[in-house]
């Protein structure tokens, strides 16, 4: 009988040893499911919070500018809290790529800013955006208004035409005007038709390629009483009117 005791003591040591360890396992399972759950919560929300931390620490515009594009592309609304203050930065390119975001994510708030941008002659401290130079108050402020039409263009909204109608006018960026236009699309074909009747061959080229990318097969008749113009642009490939309608006329024209 103490042989069989002796005997059956280690047996039941094992099983409580064995017993023990799967209860650990267990735990140990359950600790890394519940780590697992937390990090596909973490996947979730990483892409805004991401690239909002890229926004923040951009240290150019332009860059700040293509982070904004694609936190817009992303669709998420509760981004905007984080960057309201940004609507009222001294430096308007921020403010601007600020109010991109907003008027992407159809927050009516960014609309309001770029709308003052592009009117605002109001004094402000030397900021971002200014051509190589000496920088003056003067520079800043077409430079702030050049950007803000940018914005707009990039946005693609139809809204946006009658802000951009009236300064068709206004040389300091009516050349911009007509490019932003070409970008919203075609219900512009009429303002860059009246565009191509503008002084300034360079206003004229960039309406061309606008109505060119928005297909506007009405504007025909119009560029044909271009091939004889031979006033030259004085930026990118110094192409002149002619050569800018002869291009447009053949893909308009195409089937």
């Amino acid at each position: 009988m103490t042989v069989e005791y002796i005997g059956i003591r280690p047996v039941m040591t094992r099983a409580v040893v064995l017993l023990a360890g799967l209860v650990v396992a267990i735990g140990i399972l359950a600790i890394l499911s519940s780590n697992s759950f937390l990090c596909a919560a973490q996947v979730q929300v990483a892409p805004s919070v991401k690239l909002l931390d890229e926004f923040h620490g951009a240290e150019y515009f332009w860059q700040q500018q293509a982070v904004g594009e694609k936190i817009i592309a992303l669709g998420d609304k509760s981004v905007l809290e984080r960057v309201e203050s940004g609507l009222s930065h001294e430096d308007r390119h921020y403010r601007g790529n600020v109010a991109m975001i907003f008027a992407g994510l159809g927050d009516d708030r960014g609309w309001e800013v770029l709308s003052t941008m592009l009117t605002d002659r109001s004094d402000r401290p030397i900021g971002q955006g200014i051509p190589m130079g000496i920088p003056t108050a003067k520079a800043q402020i077409a430079s702030d208004r050049y950007f803000a039409v940018h914005l707009i263009g990039v946005l693609k909204n139809e809204r946006a035409i009658p802000l951009l109608t009236p300064l068709l006018g206004d040389p300091e960026v009516n050349y911009k005007v007509v490019w932003a236009l070409g970008e919203i699309g075609s219900k512009t074909g009429s303002l860059l038709i009246k565009a191509l009747d503008d002084p300034s061959a360079n206003v004229v080229v960039i309406a061309i390629g606008s109505l060119k990318k928005i297909k506007a097969r009405h504007a025909l008749p119009r560029l044909r009483t271009l091939l004889d113009d031979d006033r030259r642009a004085t930026f990118g490939s110094l192409e002149t009117v002619s050569e800018a309608a002869q291009a447009a006329i053949a893909a308009l024209e195409r089937p």
